[in-house]
């Protein structure tokens, strides 16, 4: 689990108790249980914040909460064996094991889903840098990301063509969101 967290507004010379202090933060899980109660306990510090110093809390519930994806292993196991047909070797492959948040959490409650992280800038890039953007737009993430768009239509086509195959990712979708309590 992760906290991130910013001071937007924290008032004038260090002497001084500003009249406004403002901040934002987020939290990020694998999982949405472990999330929302991560959640929880940041609301609770921020109220005993204002009981403790006599502040004033104003909180604005977050407008979404991202949750964890769930995931289909059988969806993902197809999509990685078509990934191997393409050339793609295993060493390739990440495991979906950062906390990073994205809405197909959100959709994945609805329709299996797969998150596929593939590699498209050297090791140790960091995400959402200026790196990491140029090597997404370079020609080499533009063929590691229409072999990967390749795979996903072939998983398709799987899932369309072996009746067997569906029901397995159908099933486990069923179990993985009973588990959620969905």
């Amino acid at each position: 689990m992760r906290i991130h967290g910013i001071v937007t507004k924290g008032g004038g010379p260090v002497n001084v108790v500003p009249e406004l202090a403002q901040a934002e933060f987020a939290c990020r899980a694998l999982d949405t249980v472990t999330m929302e109660n991560a959640y929880g306990k940041i609301v609770n510090c921020a109220k005993a914040g204002e009981l403790g110093t006599g502040a004033t809390l104003e909180f604005k519930e977050p407008r979404v909460a991202l949750k964890a994806a769930i995931v289909v292993t059988p969806l993902l196991d197809t999509v990685q064996a078509n990934l191997k047909t393409l050339g793609i070797s295993p060493d390739q492959f990440k495991e979906f094991d950062e906390l990073a948040s994205s809405d197909l959490g959100m959709v994945s409650y609805s329709y299996p889903t797969v998150n596929v992280w593939f590699k498209i800038a050297p090791e140790g890039t960091a995400l959402h840098s200026d790196a990491f953007r140029e090597a997404a737009k370079s020609d080499e993430g533009w063929t590691s990301a229409v072999l990967v768009g390749k795979s996903v239509a072939l998983s398709a086509y799987e899932m369309l063509t072996k009746p067997e195959k569906l029901k397995a990712v159908q099933d486990r979708f069923k179990e993985a969101k009973a588990k959620e309590g969905k």
